[in-house]
């Protein structure tokens, strides 16, 4: 991992008495239960302090712009515009303070999500082993402007109807893009 990964990442053990936290008000089409929720910062309610939770979802954190602090297993992470965050299942997470301007987009999903949409299982578990020790990505301009618009791409298709297995299918495509970007990414870190 290049030195300016890491000095750009602020990881960092601190208290967390003073902070804030958001909800996330996860959407269900039609109704019933889905494998992935999309959540936009922007459509979010917010209230002081989120207690720490732990998931059996993975998670991926966009920060489209400003900033914000979360605890991600008991390690503070202070992200800024460009960076993205993935959660690995059962880690305890925290969000504890955003600033005003601050706009974001998370995709939380289930495993057998990724690997019903003809994931790679090789991409998965990649992503999961580095994300478990390096949990945060700073993205280049180009690669930044691809995962703005597959996240875009995602809330859209999330909140339109269509005929539900080729909605599921293109929802699970468009993630595999965005995971292949991610893994792109994270070798490119690597071998810097």
């Amino acid at each position: 991992m290049n030195t300016t990964h890491q000095s750009q990442v602020s990881s960092i053990y601190e208290d967390q008495a003073d902070c804030n936290g958001i909800t996330e008000i996860p959407t269900e089409r039609d109704g019933s239960d889905s494998t992935f929720v999309i959540v936009d910062s922007a459509e979010m309610e917010l209230f002081p302090l989120m207690s720490p939770a732990a998931t059996d979802d993975a998670a991926v954190l966009y920060l489209e712009k400003g900033e914000v602090t979360l605890v991600l297993d008991m390690k503070t992470y202070k992200l800024s515009k460009g960076m993205l965050l993935y959660k690995v299942p059962k880690v305890t997470v925290q969000l504890l303070s955003f600033s005003e301007d601050c706009h974001f987009k998370v995709f939380c999903f289930a495993p057998p999500f990724a690997i019903s949409g003809s994931m790679p299982i090789a991409h998965l578990e990649t992503i999961t082993v580095i994300a478990s020790n390096n949990p945060v990505l700073i993205l280049d301009t180009l690669t930044a402007a691809t995962v703005t618009v597959l996240f875009w791409l995602l809330l859209k298709k999330a909140n339109w109807e269509e005929n539900a297995q080729s909605h599921d299918e293109t929802i699970q495509h468009i993630f595999s893009l965005l995971m292949l970007e991610i893994v792109s990414s994270y070798k490119r870190n690597i071998a810097e």
